[in-house]
């Protein structure tokens, strides 16, 4: 038969007796309540008494009456039918199963199975009562932080969520998945966060260094003997952090044919500085591809050759390349950027460019041949000696790895606008020889 508790004792058991002194009164009190006195054999000087209203006694609670006083001296032995104390210690039991309700207040320990058809409730009521599983080699394998409303795997530590997990996180099924639903009248989504901390202790803080990863989502596929990775995105600190400046790259990674682990492809630098086929913001022969900083500028990577074409873009009003030498061409000759006035405001004419144009000095250089971009001699300008003119107007422009670079439209427009001046000014001269001429 099931039972709860200790088990069945197999031995006698005592009831509990009482003896009373009489003292000539007709009322006394018992050592435990009743209901009635049906629960009690009563006997005055070994003479079995008769229970009931109008008989020998009556009794209720703690408080037995006689309906004669009983004489001083005369002794009263009381048994408590209803009361039964064992014999002897019982062994220690197990719950085998239950149908009714059982409340334990103190602390239940369980070294076998416990099954509960009909679901368990622990805390009911918001009692406030942590519940805490073990496991071989961790005190929290499951606990529940009932204060602060917390469930926590592998952890007694709060890290400020409602679900706290010290380790991986494995959904294992057809179809598996992660789901994070917002449910609020207001702008905000749903979050997933990824935390990076140099302490060894959980949720304890000590600064990260350049480099280290933040975070990474690495997609895998089974090569038939394991599990292999096809692509990821991670990201990292971009460059020293400190206390408020955590600079941070989002790098994505692809794994080419033949190979069995992801290469950087692309990033996202701290600056906005977008990275095609560079890890280092040098676009060179050695480094093919192109870079878009923060403020738009485009670098492409030139080729080693200076005859090959580097890129080739394809639109619907012509075909645009770039090619290794830097020179580049379009097939139907026109180049061109937004200009509409409805794009404009404040529009005035331009202050004279004339001493501008003036303190520009023009070069002749090669490129290192380190950089990739060919070592001919080239004719242009260098950046730093455009700063220290005192230029502005968005002439000079620096990147986010400190390399400077020149907005050629700026550069062409102030030409312009010197050059008009320049014809003024001829034809003023041209009007004035006129008038001495015709004297």
């Amino acid at each position: 038969m099931p039972y709860l508790g200790n088990e069945l004792a197999t031995q006698f058991q005592a009831f509990v007796t009482q003896t009373i002194t009489g003292d000539g009164s007709t009322g006394y009190t018992l050592d435990r309540a009743v209901a009635n006195g049906k629960e009690l054999l009563v006997y005055i000087n070994n003479v079995k008494q008769e229970e009931g209203s109008g008989k020998s006694y009556t009794a209720s609670g703690t408080t037995i009456t006689f309906s004669e006083a009983v004489a001083s001296g005369d002794s009263c032995y009381v048994v408590f039918l209803g009361s039964a104390v064992q014999t002897v210690v019982p062994p220690d039991g197990s719950l085998a199963s239950y149908t009714g309700n059982a409340s334990i207040s103190g602390t239940l320990g369980v070294t076998g199975a416990v099954t509960a058809n009909g679901g368990a409730v622990f805390n009911e009521d918001s009692a406030d009562v942590d519940f805490r599983v073990e496991s071989n080699g961790n005190t929290h394998a499951l606990f529940v932080d009932a204060g602060n409303d917390h469930v926590n795997i592998n952890t007694d530590s709060d890290l400020g969520s409602t679900l706290n997990v010290n380790g991986e996180i494995t959904c294992a099924n057809a179809n598996a998945g992660l789901l994070l639903v917002e449910n609020a009248a207001d702008a905000f989504g749903s979050n997933f966060t990824m935390r990076k901390s140099r302490n060894t202790t959980l949720n304890a803080h000590t600064v990260v260094q350049s480099g280290d990863v933040l975070g990474n989502i690495n997609f895998q596929g089974s090569d038939g003997d394991e599990f292999l990775s096809g692509a990821s995105i991670a990201v990292a600190v971009d460059a020293t952090p400190g206390n408020n400046d955590m600079p941070g790259r989002l790098v994505f990674s692809t794994t080419d044919g033949g190979a069995s682990s992801p290469t950087e492809r692309a990033r996202i630098s701290r600056g906005g500085t977008f990275l095609v086929g560079s890890t280092t913001g040098t676009i060179n022969s050695s480094n093919f591809g192109f870079r878009v900083d923060a403020d738009g500028f485009t670098t492409f990577g030139k080729s080693a050759s200076a005859s090959t074409t580097v890129t080739e873009i394809y639109g619907a009003s012509g075909h645009f390349k770039i090619m290794g030498d830097g020179d580049a061409e379009n097939t139907n000759g026109r180049y061109s950027s937004i200009s509409d006035e409805r794009y404009k405001e404040n529009i005035v004419d331009a202050n004279s460019q004339w001493d501008d144009i003036k303190a520009i000095k023009v070069r002749n250089y090669n490129f290192k041949e380190e950089k990739g971009w060919g070592t001919h001699k080239q004719i242009g300008v260098i950046a730093q000696e455009l700063e220290a003119s005192g230029m502005t107007g968005g002439l000079v422009k620096t990147n986010d790895d400190g390399y400077k670079s020149v907005a050629a439209s700026v550069l062409y427009m102030k030409a312009v606008k010197a050059l008009q001046e320049a014809m003024t000014r001829i034809e003023t001269l041209e009007a004035k020889v006129k008038t001495l001429e015709s004297k």
